[in-house]
This record gives C-alpha cells, sequence and structure tokens, in this order.
C-alpha cells in the first residue's frame, strides 16, 4: 500500500467537504483504489487541510482526470504532494 500526504489551500472547508462527501465522489474514490483517508485542518486557517491517503496504486491516482475535476469542484486551490518512500 502506498501514502500520500498533500497539503492543500480550499476556497471554501464547507464546499470542499460538501464536494468530498458527494456520493460520486466517494465512489471515485473506492474506484481509484483508494483504500483510506484522513483530513486535517489547520486552526489557524480552516481553509488549510492537510490529506492522507492510503492507496494501492498512486500513479493510477496522479493520471486520473476525474480526480482532477473532483478536486477542482472541491475549490482545491494550491496543492503541495509529499509521496512515501516505500
Amino acid at each position: 500500500m502506498a501514502r500520500v500526504v498533500s497539503r492543500n489551500k480550499v476556497a471554501s472547508y464547507d464546499g470542499f467537504r460538501k464536494a468530498y462527501d458527494d456520493p460520486e465522489s466517494v465512489a471515485l474514490r473506492r474506484d481509484l483504489g483508494i483504500t483510506d483517508q484522513q483530513i486535517f485542518r489547520n486552526p489557524e486557517d480552516p481553509n488549510e487541510i492537510v490529506i492522507l491517503t492510503e492507496a494501492a496504486d498512486l500513479e493510477r491516482l496522479e493520471q486520473s482526470p476525474q480526480l482532477r475535476e473532483a478536486m477542482r469542484r472541491g475549490g482545491i486551490q494550491e496543492r503541495i504532494v509529499y509521496r512515501s518512500q516505500d
């Protein structure tokens, strides 16, 4: 299992959360092989979040146009990604 941590700025946490919890987004994450995600919020800037993701195939995630579109709908404006070296 591969892990990735991403630090993200979103336009609005509430807008992000609505898009993230949408059944279509849930199904997309499942179809892309995401097995676990945890979301952390910066208490000093509620529109800055960190997402810890575990997935079977990170390359598939990074190349998914559907995932890029879901991130756009969620209002992600900036994204810095850290990959595990396992």
